[in-house]
């Protein structure tokens, strides 16, 4: 079976997210309730704007919105109607170190839990859904006119590709060391309660085609 790791958001709820520190600029997503910038080719198209543009130009939080393709996952939700939180199925972002830009790509994966009689399967995955929604009702308690949640659904994002923005033949979605020393530091603030228990690098294994199973590093 195909085995791969992978550096996994335990919630695909557009907030949450927000909450656990997601900070990257997102230059095209595609959600469930509505859908902006056409995914197509924004790979490439980013690499262009890398050669063309001063990288400083389309990065950061980007307050006076003068460059709408990069907006943060927050200034997103600051033009949603209140209370409404989309689900993710696709988001394509950047991220900078020095003078390197990287093009990042999320993708949703429904968690099923019926496929093999095991009754371990996906209970590791489903448990760590689970502890980081509580942790997130936990801290939405206690914010006076917080905006409802919805309840518990199986559903992550996955990063599914991830490389330098000049060159796209550089794949480091399973490379364990950026994972561990690069991307996961910079999410998972220790300040931010819900951001550890949001983010983890996980082994996951094709069970069928469409479905995978994920288990911790260390399994």
């Amino acid at each position: 079976m195909k085995k791969q790791i992978r550096l996994v958001a335990f919630q695909n709820d557009a907030m949450a997210l927000a909450a656990a520190n997601f900070y990257f600029p997102i230059y095209a997503w595609r959600t469930v309730s509505e859908r902006t910038t056409s995914l197509t080719n924004m790979v490439q198209k980013i690499a262009w704007i890398v050669r063309t543009k001063n990288i400083s130009q389309i990065l950061g939080l980007n307050p006076k919105k003068n460059n709408p393709h990069y907006l943060t996952l927050t200034e997103r939700l600051q033009n949603l109607p209140k209370g409404f939180s989309p689900k993710i199925d696709k988001a394509i972002c950047v991220f900078q170190i020095a003078e390197t830009l990287y093009v990042l790509k999320w993708v949703k994966d429904t968690i099923h839990k019926s496929f093999t009689p095991e009754l371990d399967y996906q209970n590791w995955i489903l448990k760590q859904i689970k502890n980081a929604w509580q942790t997130l009702k936990l801290s939405y308690s206690k914010i006076k006119d917080a905006p409802p949640l919805e309840e518990f659904r199986p559903s992550i994002l996955v990063l599914e590709s991830v490389h330098p923005a000049d060159n796209p033949a550089i794949e480091l979605a399973n490379d364990e060391k950026f994972l561990f020393e690069t991307l996961l530091p910079t999410l998972m603030n220790e300040n931010n309660p819900i951001s550890q228990k949001m983010y983890d690098v996980a082994y996951r294994t094709q069970v069928k085609r469409g479905v995978w199973e994920y288990k911790p590093r260390e399994a």
